[in-house]
């Protein structure tokens, strides 16, 4: 069984790019709109082992998928954008691995709070919406592009408040477990790899972290 790691890079242009790789990109599933609702404690602690790079961690959030055409608006009720199927997540990342686990919820609201894999209580600190699109790329590599990211704040009531646009775009490539494989691919996009959480971005764009 080989293991996938799931890079990301920031790129600057996102038609340049698409139209540089016509002809090795194959489009494999229809743009759809994601949101992600990012539960953490009250010290932010997911957020903070994320950038201190403290092992073992974890990230907890509730994602769904809406109509392209909806949009974030001050006052909105999350749960209204939330129809059929929720998936509710938790990333862990070890020393040596990176593992999700899902679970799947029909015409279900939202949970108000979540528990950590510790049993401590967390709740909703943000909100992320953007729009990503579905690649097959250099023998069977997935890639997907996401763009028009924003980022709000949510109360405890739901609703959103505090919205943010960003530029943003972000490419990412469901790699082998092959470091040489992988240098060539990216050598071959002549992209430089980027770091990129969109749960740290929204809590550093939306709150007082420093």
């Amino acid at each position: 069984m080989i293991t996938r790691i799931e890079e990301k890079l920031l790129i600057n242009n996102s038609n340049k790019f698409l139209k540089v790789n016509k002809k090795k990109l194959k489009s494999i599933y229809p743009k759809r709109q994601i949101i992600s609702i990012y539960y953490d404690d009250k010290n932010f602690k997911s957020y903070v082992d994320s950038e201190e790079g403290i092992l073992p961690r974890e990230k907890n959030r509730v994602r769904f998928y809406t109509n392209i055409k909806q949009y974030f608006s001050l006052g909105l009720g999350i749960n209204d954008l939330a129809s059929g199927e929720i998936n509710i997540e938790r990333k862990t990342t070890d020393f040596h691995t990176k593992r999700k686990k899902t679970k799947k919820i029909s015409n279900s609201q939202i949970p108000f709070t979540m528990l950590d894999s510790n049993n401590f209580i967390i709740n909703p600190v943000s909100v992320v919406i953007y729009e990503r699109s579905y690649f097959m790329f250099f023998d069977g590599i997935r890639v997907t592009l996401d763009e028009n990211l924003q980022f709000a704040k949510i109360n405890k009531l739901f609703k959103i408040k505090n919205i943010i646009t960003t530029n943003d775009k972000i490419l990412e490539l469901k790699l082998e477990n092959d470091k040489i494989h992988n240098y060539n691919i990216r050598n071959s996009l002549n992209i430089n790899t980027l770091r990129y959480s969109k749960y740290c971005k929204s809590i550093e764009l939306l709150y007082d972290v420093n």
